[in-house]
């Protein structure tokens, strides 16, 4: 069985919410804009942003992102998610080391070169590769899935401690996502 396999499934999505200035129109396009960066983190540095709706009509991440926005006016554009989308799940350092695992990468970040005590130059070459990796197995994710997906319950330490909230990025938005009025 492919590794990665077991990583995606059906996500049951509900309304999708993306905050941004009241001006925005909301146009969405299925460009690929990979950046070839390499990342210290696993979270890719391109794609379009969704979060949940909650009952309370909010979601995940515009509860978290308010302490950050100042005076800034933002608003919640919703969006349904249409068609069937292929989507990576992903939960914690199991789940980033099986996509890595497929692609050909290893998970090493700087917690894990600090925990190791290794400085030398093996030990920040080893480093830099798996930064390395986390930027090609994000381009090779944008080519075999439609999203990614982090859900409400999911580790914040490790490989995802970059991701603030429950949340998704899309690849293909244009495809998948039709904003409501």
């Amino acid at each position: 069985m492919n590794t990665l396999a077991s990583n995606s499934e059906a996500v049951s999505f509900s309304v999708q919410m993306h905050r941004a200035s009241p001006s925005w129109v909301a146009d969405l396009v299925d460009e690929n804009l990979v950046v070839d960066v390499p990342l210290g983190f696993f979270k890719p540095a391109w794609g379009f942003w969704t979060s949940s709706k909650q009952a309370d009509e909010t979601s995940e991440w515009s509860r978290y992102a308010k302490q950050y926005e100042g005076r800034r006016k933002l608003r919640n554009f919703e969006f349904e998610v249409i068609g069937s989308p292929r989507v990576l799940v992903l939960r914690g350092d199991d789940d980033v080391d099986a996509a890595l695992a497929h692609y050909g990468g290893e998970r090493y970040g700087v917690e894990d070169l600090l925990e190791a005590g290794d400085y030398s130059p093996e030990g920040v070459e080893r480093h830099a590769r798996s930064k390395m990796a986390f930027a090609a197995a994000w381009r090779a994710i944008t080519s075999d899935f439609d999203a990614a997906h982090v859900p409400s319950t999911f580790s914040r330490g490790g490989a995802l401690r970059s991701w603030d909230a429950e949340s998704t990025v899309w690849f293909r938005p244009a495809t998948f996502l039709r904003k409501l009025p």
